[in-house]
């Protein structure tokens, strides 16, 4: 006899629906960003001009550049547990960074 309480496949649909709504949240961004773009005449021309102009109005809306130029595809969203506490951690480890301010020297504004 087996018996659960089928936690572990809930948990599991909830990340799955959640997966999904962000990936149909970044689709809506990226449709939103190209009628921006589609929107006004020559926009596209000076976004490919000037790359800093291109890559504030892709912050803007949240997406990358490939995303924009290619569409979004189905994996592109991860499931909590895919190494998505890597995207949202510090890029430095913790210890390093005490390392590095434990032999850091900080000037005051009193110091020449």
């Amino acid at each position: 006899m087996d018996i659960t309480s089928g936690l572990a496949e809930d948990s599991q649909d909830a990340d799955e629906r959640a997966a999904a709504r962000r990936l149909a949240d970044l689709r809506g961004r990226v449709k939103a960003a190209r009628k921006a773009i589609a929107a006004v005449l020559g926009t596209a021309d000076a976004m490919r001009a000037d790359w800093r102009k291109e890559a504030a109005f892709l912050a803007r809306f949240g997406v990358t550049q490939a995303q924009f130029r290619k569409g979004v595809p189905a994996d592109a969203v991860e499931t909590p547990g895919e190494d998505a506490t890597e995207l949202l951690g510090s890029p430095v480890d913790g210890r390093e960074e005490v390392a590095a301010r434990a032999v850091a020297t900080f000037r005051t504004l009193a110091d020449p």
